[in-house]
């Protein structure tokens, strides 16, 4: 299995024989962070274009819950530009969960020249687990305890 954060260090160089100028550091700091955001502006740009799809995605727990409790499921706009701005935010938001793991593959790829090996080791071992137990809380939060919550919410407004 390829190793989840490569970077451009030596696999065992130590952090003494790599040395950066301030400027150095700055410069490769701006890199990531620019390859990083750009991830996020593509992930959205993506996610916008499924907006239809996500949004049916999001909802249907709450719709669902509605159904069950007899309450006819609705979104409702307060504004002329609340769709456009909640899609945008939406798409921003899906875009940045989604790239998140490559976001932190350019912070890595950043922090590791300063870490010793043993520590970079103990990184790349915990990284990907870190990553899935991310999308598992997401996958049980939107899955499982938002329903609860949910049908706890709407019932509590009808038992008034």
């Amino acid at each position: 299995m390829a190793r989840l954060f490569r970077t451009t260090i030596p696999k065992n160089s130590h952090p003494d024989d790599v040395r950066m100028t301030l400027g150095e550091h700055l410069e490769e700091l701006r890199f990531r962070l620019v390859r990083a955001l750009l991830a996020l502006f593509v992930g959205a740009i993506v996610c916008y274009i499924f907006i239809d799809q996500i949004m049916g995605f999001l909802v249907s727990p709450m719709f669902a819950v509605l159904r069950r409790h007899g309450i006819e499921p609705r979104m409702v706009a307060l504004s002329p530009s609340e769709n456009f701005i909640t899609f945008l935010k939406v798409a921003f938001i899906v875009g940045f969960i989604l790239t998140a793991p490559y976001s932190l593959m350019q912070i890595w790829g950043f922090i590791a020249a300063g870490l010793y090996p043993h520590e970079r080791r103990w990184v790349n071992r915990f990284a990907p687990a870190s990553i899935i137990l991310f999308f598992t809380g997401a996958c049980f939060l939107l899955l499982i305890a938002s329903p609860l919550l949910l049908s706890f919410l709407v019932s509590y407004k009808t038992t008034l």
